[in-house]
């Protein structure tokens, strides 16, 4: 189930959701919805937001580290088990102002909504980027058409290109076919 959380797009760019607690001493397991994992080694501060809305003030990150897809990060004033557990479910954001603009194009996922798709051939367009979402193996592009809708794997043999207007794909043979659903079923 995807949550969405309600927040100021102009000022805020929505990274991920608290997991869970973890150990003792008030670390959070964090899912990043970033193309490039890096860049949050680099971030300072950090917002938190509920499902209703509610908002931290901006918190400093005092460390965090990686581990496989997900983050463990502590956060300051959050300092026991039982505070952590308060905060899982809780969307992370990152105020626009701290971001640094990549020259590569967007390395955020909810950066990709609302961009082209198209093939290497430039007269093929698929359709526009409407989210993207991880099922566990890769994140995976939810591209719309219309009544179509397809499921695209960003994968680095399938996204050859992306800058801030759209993504160029080299799908195998069959990928768009099989990936494929009508929402008029």
């Amino acid at each position: 189930m995807v949550v969405h959380f309600p927040f100021q797009e102009d000022q805020y760019v929505l990274i991920g959701t608290i997991s869970r607690a973890h150990g003792l001493n008030g670390e959070v397991k964090i899912a990043v919805r970033l193309r490039q994992q890096e860049p949050f080694l680099h971030i300072d501060r950090l917002t938190l937001i509920g499902s209703d809305g509610r908002m931290t003030a901006p918190l400093k990150l005092l460390k965090v580290r990686q581990q496989g897809k997900q983050f463990i990060a502590k956060i300051d004033t959050i300092d026991t088990k039982e505070e952590a557990d308060l905060t899982a479910g809780m969307g992370v954001l990152l105020l626009r102002e701290d971001i640094a603009e990549p020259d590569s194009g967007p390395i955020f996922l909810s950066q990709f909504e609302g961009l082209t798709v198209r093939t290497k051939n430039p007269d093929e367009i698929i359709g526009t980027v409407a989210t993207v979402e991880n099922y566990g193996a890769q994140d995976i592009m939810i591209v719309r058409d219309g009544s179509k809708e397809y499921l695209i794997p960003m994968v680095d043999a399938i996204v050859v290109s992306h800058d801030e207007k759209q993504v160029v794909i080299d799908p195998p043979p069959g990928l768009l076919e099989i990936n494929t659903s009508n929402s008029n079923r």
